[in-house]
């Protein structure tokens, strides 16, 4: 069983899931280490590169293509699960070991958090309360998979008890 299997007996029922979207992509893009260095006037400021830009456009509209007709935004907290899926010749190096090359998990996360924004899937991606079992896999293809699923209501109930 892959990993994406056993993400998906984790989830178990399909009322939880509030979207999920499966996108190929050329590569993998983090928001930090996408930048260049732009100059207005005096100033040296940070602008998205080409490629960024490139790929916030592929990944929104990509985006907006798995929305459900007559889904709304979602304005609750979510648990997300992002896959990362990197084809095996980049995960691997050639001696069959993880690449160390590879971006970090947590810089990986802004750019599609960003883009589910823009989408008008999540009102605010502050509202991602959790990332449990996101993480770097190996696949046969570049892509990154996205799932947004309800906060369990036992916790959501546990941390309005933590109120003051």
């Amino acid at each position: 069983m892959n990993y994406r299997d056993q993400v998906l007996k984790i989830i178990g029922d399909e009322a939880n899931i509030k979207y999920h979207a499966y996108i190929p992509l050329d590569r993998h893009l983090s928001k930090k280490n996408g930048r260049t260095i732009g100059r207005v006037g005096n100033r040296l400021i940070p602008t998205k590169s080409y490629e960024l830009v490139s790929a916030e456009k592929h990944i929104t509209v990509n985006i907006c293509k798995y929305r459900r007709e007559g889904s709304t935004t979602i304005t609750r907290p979510v648990w997300a699960i992002l896959l990362f899926h990197f084809a095996r010749s980049k995960y691997f190096t050639k001696k069959r070991e993880v690449n160390k090359k590879l971006p970090d998990l947590s810089n990986l996360y802004e750019l599609p958090q960003d883009c589910l924004e823009a989408a008008g899937v999540i009102e605010n991606d502050h509202l991602i309360w959790s990332h449990d079992l996101s993480r770097r896999i190996p696949a046969d293809e570049t892509a990154i998979e996205i799932w947004l699923l309800d906060m369990d209501d036992y916790f959501l109930e546990f941390i309005d008890d933590q109120a003051p």
